[in-house]
């Protein structure tokens, strides 16, 4: 079972994968609660923005990506929240990736 949700695990991650997704797609593959919290005591949270700017750098580069308005910032952010990143993690990676303060600019509200 470990060695399984390992490569499963590495897999997801190559796909963009973020931690909440990870853990439930391991869950459906009835993987034991015990192998997942071990798996994912070593999750690698210090490189989930970048994995997150990656995607959406992907998806930016299928729909253009150069001046994106108000309305596709906040698309990006919910494709992201939607791979099941966390809001925060998904607003940072628009942060980077188009570069527009979304701390104190309007773009996402």
């Amino acid at each position: 079972d470990a060695d399984f949700a390992r490569l499963y695990m590495a897999d997801l991650l190559g796909k963009g994968a973020g931690l909440y997704r990870v853990r439930s797609e391991l869950g459906k593959k009835l993987v034991p609660r015990e192998v997942i919290d071990e798996l994912l005591a070593d999750y690698p949270m210090d490189t989930e923005v970048e994995r997150a700017c990656a995607l959406a750098e992907r998806r930016l580069g299928r729909s253009g990506g150069d001046a994106l308005d108000k309305s596709e910032i906040k698309k990006l952010v919910e494709f992201l929240v939607r791979r099941v990143y966390t809001r925060q993690v998904a607003e940072a990676a628009v942060r980077q990736t188009v570069r527009v303060d979304t701390q104190t600019g309007p773009e996402l509200k």
